[in-house]
């Protein structure tokens, strides 16, 4: 069964309150802990749909030194500079990537709001000051391990 999630960075792993207190990387070692903990747990895989993916060795560097254990399969595309496209939304770029990659569950962990309204049941919104929380972990862990999933888009 193949999951997926789809992963903003900031916002998710770090936080305004872990980005005032750093001495060192930008992702807060407890997020990636707790991402870890979502990883084990569903076995799924990493989509970056965050805006990170514009760098995407600083992507995998990041991962490393956090100590990330995900298994990054890919990254969304990025509508910012599609000057045609009426629809930029982060909600867009991953049902345009789900329409190319079939998956069989997926959950979005996101502090954004631009989705679409299917997308929202599969959404972990988490709070930029704070960043992941063991209750965020909980509930995606929930969500990813659900038996039944339905695409409400198709």
């Amino acid at each position: 069964m193949k999951k997926i999630i789809f992963l903003d960075i900031d916002g998710v792993l770090n936080s305004e309150t872990y980005d005032k207190n750093r001495t060192a990387g930008a992702i807060d070692p407890e997020c990636a802990k707790r991402l870890n903990r979502i990883i084990k747990e569903t076995n799924a895989d990493i989509v970056i749909s965050s805006s990170w993916k514009l760098s995407p060795s600083l992507v995998y560097a990041e991962f490393k030194d956090a100590g990330i254990k995900g298994n990054i399969i890919g990254m969304t595309p990025n509508f910012i500079f599609d000057s045609w496209r009426k629809d930029k939304s982060r909600g867009a770029e991953i049902e345009l990537w789900l329409s190319e990659n079939p998956c069989d569950n997926y959950i979005i962990l996101d502090d954004g709001e631009l989705f679409k309204e299917y997308q929202k049941q599969q959404l972990i919104q988490t709070d930029y000051r704070i960043g992941l929380t063991d209750r965020d972990v909980d509930y995606a862990i929930e969500l990813l391990n659900k038996i039944e999933y339905h695409n409400d888009a198709e």
